[in-house]
């Protein structure tokens, strides 16, 4: 049992900062849809407990464009199966090319639909600043530490950056449903699921 996770449930008073994962954003997308799915309906309960408490809530770029993507990527393979085409993403830009830009002009108002949704939220997108910390570069240090991560945890390199941003923004609590946070001693994890 990891000693830096605290349940959604178990929260009284947030933190006044958090870094926000792209998997947890993504309930609260997949909430508007299914608002009876429990882990969406906690997520979204536990997002107002945010915004009530006045808590700052951000994300990287990164944590942005993986939204994105998600959301684009779903609607892309439902769109290629509706068409009959098989096959994966790459495929489907390989070998059906028109296809391929057709649906992406399809999914456009997705797109945008997508970044007010997330402008709604109330999330905000931060970049490291300033860009040099004593002299060094801070894109290259925040390289180097999710490599440390990497090395020093079985996480993988995408939630290995977003640790990297919110430590070097100074952010400790990072809110994801994501249990591969969960057995990294420099982050407290704010979750639904508790990793056994």
């Amino acid at each position: 049992m990891t000693l830096n996770v605290e349940l959604f449930k178990n929260v009284t008073t947030p933190v006044s900062k958090v870094y926000m994962d792209s998997n947890f954003i993504l309930t609260l997308f997949w909430y508007i849809q299914d608002p009876t799915n429990r882990l969406y309906s906690s997520s979204k309960k536990f997002y107002e407990k945010l915004r009530k408490n006045g808590t700052l809530m951000w994300t990287s770029i990164l944590g942005l464009e993986e939204v994105i993507w998600i959301v684009l990527r779903n609607n892309i393979l439902d769109d290629m199966h509706q068409q009959g085409l098989t096959g994966s993403i790459s495929d489907l830009k390989r070998n059906h090319p028109t296809e391929y830009i057709n649906t992406f002009k399809k999914l456009k108002p997705l797109i945008q639909h997508t970044f007010r949704t997330f402008a709604a939220f109330g999330i905000q997108l931060h970049i490291p600043t300033p860009f040099k910390i004593n002299g060094r570069n801070k894109a290259e240090r925040i390289a180097k530490y999710a490599c440390l991560l990497m090395d020093s945890y079985e996480i993988e390199a995408a939630d290995a950056f977003h640790i990297a941003f919110a430590r070097c923004e100074g952010t400790k609590f990072i809110v994801s449903n994501d249990t591969g946070f969960q057995d990294v001693a420099t982050i407290s994890v704010y979750s639904y699921y508790q990793k056994s």
